[in-house]
C-alpha cells in the first residue's frame, strides 16, 4: 500500500506545488512573509525572518522595502536590497545586486515596472528607474532613467 501511495505521489504534479523546491521561491516567501508581519505591527519576527533570509540564504531583502507582483530573483546570493527601495510589479533581478542608499544620504532608488537588472549592478541613492528599462551586468547607476532605457557599462580595452 506504501508503494502505491509512493508511486502516486511521484506521479502526482500536485507535489510541485506542495513542496518547491527553487531556493529563490523560498527567499520571496520569507521576505513577503516578514513584510506582512511588518505591515501588521508585529514586533521582532519580521527581523528575526530578514536575518534568517541571510543566514540561510546569503539575500539581504529588508522587510520594510516595498516590492510588487510576480518579482523574480534569479540566484538570490549576494542581493541586498534597501528598507525604503520600492521595486514595481513583473520585474527580475540577477546575483549580487545592490539596491540601496548612496552615501550618507536615507535614500533609496524607485524601481518602475518590467525591469530587469543584471549581474552586480548597483542602484544607488534617489533616484527612479522608468519602466521596461534594461541594466546591464555590473553597471553602477546614480541617475535617473527614462521608461524604457538600456545602461550597459563600456567595455574595457586592453
Amino acid at each position: 500500500m506504501f508503494k502505491q501511495i509512493s508511486n502516486r505521489l511521484k506521479n502526482s504534479s500536485f507535489l510541485n506545488y506542495l513542496l518547491p523546491v527553487n531556493v529563490n521561491w523560498h527567499v520571496l516567501f520569507i521576505y513577503r512573509a516578514s513584510n506582512f508581519l511588518y505591515r501588521s505591527k508585529v514586533p521582532l519576527i519580521p527581523h528575526f525572518l530578514y536575518w534568517l533570509n541571510y543566514v540561510l540564504f546569503s539575500c539581504e531583502i529588508h522587510y520594510k522595502s516595498s516590492i510588487g507582483k510576480r518579482f523574480k530573483i534569479s540566484h538570490s546570493v549576494g542581493v541586498v536590497i534597501g528598507s525604503k527601495v520600492k521595486i514595481g510589479n513583473d520585474c527580475n533581478i540577477y546575483s549580487g545586486v545592490v539596491l540601496g542608499a548612496r552615501g550618507n544620504s536615507r535614500k533609496m532608488p524607485n524601481i518602475g515596472d518590467n525591469v530587469i537588472i543584471g549581474t552586480g549592478a548597483k542602484v544607488l541613492g534617489d533616484i527612479n528607474i522608468g519602466s521596461f528599462s534594461r541594466i546591464g551586468a555590473n553597471v553602477v547607476v546614480v541617475k535617473n532613467l527614462s521608461p524604457e532605457s538600456i545602461m550597459v557599462s563600456k567595455c574595457t580595452e586592453l
